[in-house]
């Protein structure tokens, strides 16, 4: 039965992450109108886009949205957790559908999937407190651990959705007002408790992959290219594309720096060259999704693995872009 998932032991398990929690009256029984959660597939990270006191975010968040309750739990800037809600919140908005390791969350189901996490930032350039992001990330390994899911389940809500633009803001992860490293925040949350014997309990180790279908996908259309090309979305940046590329954001040089500082202008698309790499080109064909269109470049049989999606992501514009025919997609080899 949907809506059934209510996080009743989220405080205890925060607690004994050594984290400093504090309860909001009532979150036990606090949901949005459709009650509990459907399943719980991911963490939501976002920022506030307020600079207030956390008992005014808290009264907002809880009290007088339109949209309340927002966020689940409440980080404020002295690194305190506030438990806001055991039920479902509205939080996502629209977006997806993502792909995560227990599942597909449908299209604009964000809310009924992701456990969200708002942390107290203006998200306009405002210094993110040190004590603030280790417990940021402290949060989202206990959650993963928990909850059993991966560190590939901890989702940006620009990740989710292109309308926002959070988290954001000047930390480890950012300068300025540009948005996070995500994969950066994903590994301090995995090396989270690294330096202490207080480590929660691993999660289970991922299901077996499925079988391969039964049919290998068409592979006509689909062209060797060399170099292979990358589509620049929101928040890229030449040394974060050749991290992800060569292993080393140093090489941002061989990148053109003009084709991330023109694109969102253009009236299409912009895809810039990553020399020494190849690749393979195509187009997305009527009734393909992600994974049809990752078998078709590959030309492969089984269903894709979890880095196969994320490398298609990151050519492709980020795990939450919709796709339609005739856009061009790219992968490497």
């Amino acid at each position: 039965m949907s809506g059934n998932i209510w996080l009743l032991n989220m405080a205890d398990w925060l607690r004994e992450g050594g984290l400093k929690v504090e309860e909001y009256p009532g979150w036990q029984t606090r949901s949005r109108s459709s009650g509990g959660y459907d399943a719980v597939w991911a963490i939501g990270v976002h920022h506030t886009a307020s600079n207030t006191t956390p008992a005014n975010d808290l009264n907002y968040m809880l009290n007088n949205a339109d949209a309340k309750p927002i966020g689940a739990l409440y980080l404020s800037r002295d690194g305190t957790v506030t438990v806001c809600a055991a039920g479902a919140t509205n939080t996502q908005g629209k977006g997806g559908p993502y792909k995560t390791s227990k599942g597909t969350i449908p299209k604009d189901a964000g809310n009924r999937y992701m456990l969200s996490i708002e942390a107290a930032n203006a998200g306009t350039g405002e210094q993110w407190p040190e004590v603030q992001q280790v417990a940021y990330a402290k949060m989202c390994h206990v959650l993963v651990t928990k909850l059993g899911l991966n560190w590939g389940d901890i989702v940006a809500h620009f990740e989710w959705t292109n309308r926002k633009y959070d988290p954001a803001g000047n930390s480890k992860y950012a300068t300025g007002g540009a948005l996070w490293d995500m994969d950066k925040f994903r590994g301090d949350c995995w090396l989270a408790y690294a330096d202490t014997e207080d480590v929660p309990e691993p999660p289970p180790p991922p299901p077996a992959p499925e079988p391969d279908l039964p049919n290998p996908p068409p592979s006509d259309d689909v062209t060797a290219v060399d170099p292979v090309e990358w589509y620049i979305k929101k928040g890229d940046t030449p040394w974060g594309v050749a991290s992800t590329c060569y292993g080393d954001g140093s090489k941002h040089t061989e990148l053109d720096a003009s084709a991330f500082n023109s694109y969102s202008t253009a009236s299409k698309p912009v895809f810039t060259a990553i020399p020494g790499v190849a690749g393979v080109r195509g187009e997305v064909e009527i009734g393909e999704g992600v994974a049809s269109i990752i078998r078709r470049l590959t030309n492969t049989t089984a269903w894709p693995s979890a880095e196969m999606f994320d490398t298609f992501a990151d050519f492709n514009g980020g795990g939450a872009r919709n796709f339609n025919p005739g856009d061009v997609v790219h992968y490497p080899k």
